[in-house]
């Protein structure tokens, strides 16, 4: 068994690289997948209070809000349509029992899939897979190197990616929290004009919100 010397193994120390059993080798190879790719997560799910709390947490008013924050609204559709020309794949997640059913076979069925566990998240999500970059990070680290020494890893891509999309394109609305202040929803108002003041009326309090409607008693 030989070490690992012409490339280290960027989540830990050098690892035996030649006579690796296969599990070790998919482990690796799934993992230099994971840093190939990029993600945007939505949710087909109807909005929800605990929702919120969740994922949502502002401190741009000068101290930590749990549950303040916007949600964008679209539509499956608009939104595939809008990052069509980006070459992003547009799906729902699957969700399963990983220890039941087939296997993958499609290298992209880790990113769409989850476990049964989540299923109320609905997810969708956009993913971009560079497939280039996962072949030469698995091949740094995973290739045979008894005949001379391989290439090191690539460089980590950025953690974001940026593509020319333009949300008001594409949205129905712009929810402000149930938790949301007044001098917060004032906040998302006054930065939404800087950008496009016909955009107004995109702007809605969450039904959550007690200054949504007037109260029935």
């Amino acid at each position: 068994m030989e070490s690992c010397t012409g490339a280290q193994n960027p989540w830990g120390a050098p690892v035996p690289r030649v006579y690796r059993d296969r599990f070790t080798m998919m482990e690796i190879r799934r993992k230099a997948a994971a840093r190939s790719a990029h993600a945007s997560c939505w949710t087909m799910a109807q909005e929800t209070e605990p929702r919120w709390r969740q994922y949502c947490n502002d401190d741009a008013l000068g101290k930590p809000a749990p549950g303040q924050g916007v949600a964008m609204r679209t539509t499956f559709e608009r939104l595939a349509a809008s990052v069509a020309r980006h070459s992003l794949r547009v799906q729902d997640i699957q969700y399963r029992r990983y220890q039941e059913g087939p296997a993958f076979t499609d290298e992209l069925a880790p990113f769409l899939h989850k476990r049964a566990g989540f299923v109320d998240e609905e997810e969708v999500r956009l993913l971009n897979y560079n497939k280039q970059q996962q072949n030469r990070l698995a091949y740094a680290l995973t290739g045979d190197d008894r005949f001379g020494p391989l290439p090191p890893p690539p460089a980590e891509l950025p953690t974001h990616i940026f593509v020319g999309w333009s949300p008001l394109d594409v949205l129905d609305a712009i929810i402000v929290s149930p938790y949301a202040t007044a001098a917060y929803e004032q906040h998302v108002r006054d930065t939404l004009a800087t950008i496009d003041a016909a955009a107004a009326p995109l702007i809605q309090l969450s039904r959550f919100n007690d200054r949504s409607s007037d109260p029935l008693f």
